[in-house]
């Protein structure tokens, strides 16, 4: 890469990754160690990456004091509410002030469009904003810059990121399925118009107030052109996703709205977990030809898996688990595992669970450090195990989800007591429920978690504090349903 030439495709991908991260990082001199870290031999990558920071720095300045405010079109920004390598979003509003309206602006950086490429962008603009839908966040306007540099004016969400919207409201499978067909739903209806999303990510999808998922930016979708149509390279803003895009978007390929069916299943798997597999593995399959073919496919597939989840568990009865724990505590201990055995070729598997719904196992196994466990997760029937744990704690007596896709365990890390995390990865970190709790039981259903308040206690009245309590998942509240008792 050298600073002043042009960027190619793959470029564009690098800096914006690079640029997100470091944007992130708030501590300068860490900030210094991880550009050293990904430019090392690359000085083309670390001038052009600190001249984005340094004009980051000097907009966000400028912003704070009130200067320099940019005008696009009727609308003058207000704020800057977000950024990445593609460019800056502004919250505007009316610049002439005839009534209050509040809108999101995408800028987007480093697009010096020619005569041709701008006739082109405002066809599709204009096509864009005839989208109308409940699960579509319209473009309203859009323009370019005396510099050339194209904006989308859209309707202002106040929302969540998606994936942030189901972690804080510790969504359920179920719960996370229902608003995933949300997007189905909108994602169909751009199709049915013939338009292609191409960047679909938890970034662009915000859950509004009412619960209603938003599918926003398609600033980077392109018409579907008709077979055998020309294709100017100069007309198509491409730009996509690590992670998210399918090969053929990667390697420069036709795309079509399979395209976005990749993306989403790689989003249903995110947002769903283990329970998701099965879909997200053929949403995101390698050719395309074997991916589903269209997004009402895809939903009915959703909800097919959703029913089969429902079922499994409706044979189940929650009320047993529970009248089970109860009448083993009363007795004076609590159950384990029966014995079982999963051989990874070393370590103690001990301490195992299985998801309501059959397909998942739990366990935890001894760590390389003295006195430290760590959990597992693998399918019932497959091979391969994950690591869920890693830090340096003992963490045992897993309890999963009705599908697995979370896993309760107790763990002397600090605080000591209980913890839930997520098993669908991606970064996710243990999250404390109860401080100094025991051996936690999450329900069938996973609405509810048993937990020892005082292990001791249940042998030894006389330590005092002793019983089980029972909360429910989400919320921090809970109730004694046992009270050990002397004599």
């Amino acid at each position: 890469m050298q600073v002043g030439s042009p960027l190619t495709p793959e470029d564009r991908i690098l800096l914006q990754e690079v640029f997100d991260a470091a944007t992130a990082i708030v501590d300068e001199r860490e900030r210094e160690s991880y550009l050293d870290g990904v430019c090392a031999g690359r000085p083309g990558l670390r001038q052009t990456i600190e001249a984005l920071l340094a004009s980051d720095e000097e907009l966000q300045a400028r912003t704070q004091r009130g200067e320099a405010l940019p005008l696009f079109g009727e609308y003058r920004g207000i704020r800057v509410i977000g950024r990445g390598g593609m460019g800056v979003v502004w919250l505007a509003e009316r610049a002439d002030g005839e009534f209050e309206k509040q809108v999101a602006v995408k800028l987007l950086s480093g697009w010096a469009l020619s005569p041709a490429a701008r006739d082109h962008f405002r066809r599709e603009r204009q096509i864009l904003a005839s989208l109308e839908h409940p699960g579509v966040v319209r473009i309203l306007d859009g323009g370019v810059q005396a510099d050339g540099s194209p904006y989308l004016v859209m309707e202002y969400v106040d929302g969540e990121h998606i994936d942030v919207y189901c972690e804080r409201e510790r969504l359920s499978a179920e719960e996370r399925r229902r608003l995933f067909t949300q997007v189905l739903d909108a994602v169909s209806y751009a199709h049915s118009q013939r338009v292609i999303h191409r960047d679909i990510k938890p970034s662009n999808i915000l859950v509004d107030g009412t619960g209603r998922a938003r599918l926003l930016d398609f600033g980077t979708a392109r018409m579907v052109e008709p077979e055998g149509a020309a294709q100017s390279p100069q007309t198509v803003m491409r730009s996509f996703t690590p992670g998210y895009s399918c090969p053929e978007l990667v390697s420069g390929k036709a795309v079509d709205a399979r395209a976005d069916i990749y993306s989403l299943g790689v989003l249903y798997g995110k947002l769903v977990g283990p329970v998701g597999s099965g879909v997200e593995r053929r949403a995101t399959a390698e050719d395309r030809k074997d991916r589903y073919g269209d997004a009402m496919e895809m939903r009915k597939a959703v909800l097919a898996s959703g029913s089969r989840t429902a079922a499994s568990l409706g044979r189940r009865s929650a009320l047993i688990g529970v009248v089970m724990a109860l009448v083993l505590a009363a007795a004076g201990y609590w159950a384990k595992p029966a014995p079982a055995t999963i051989v990874l070729g070393q370590g103690v598997e001990r301490e195992m669970s299985i998801s309501a719904d059959g397909d998942w196992v739990a366990f935890s196994q001894r760590g390389e450090e003295p006195g430290t466990s760590h959990l597992w997760l693998r399918p019932l029937n497959g091979k391969t195990a994950v690591q869920l744990t890693h830090d340096a704690a003992r963490d045992r007596y897993p309890s999963l989800g009705p599908q697995g896709e979370f896993v309760v365990f107790e763990s002397d890390r600090q605080p000591a007591g209980i913890y839930r995390l997520r098993t669908s990865g991606g970064g996710a970190k243990p999250e404390l429920l109860i401080a100094g709790g025991h051996v936690p039981k999450v329900s069938p259903d996973g609405k509810h978690l048993l937990y020892l308040l005082n292990p001791i206690a249940v042998a030894d009245a006389e330590a005092g504090g002793g019983g089980i309590a029972m909360q429910r998942v989400r919320r921090r509240s809970r109730r004694r349903i046992y009270r050990v008792m002397e004599g």
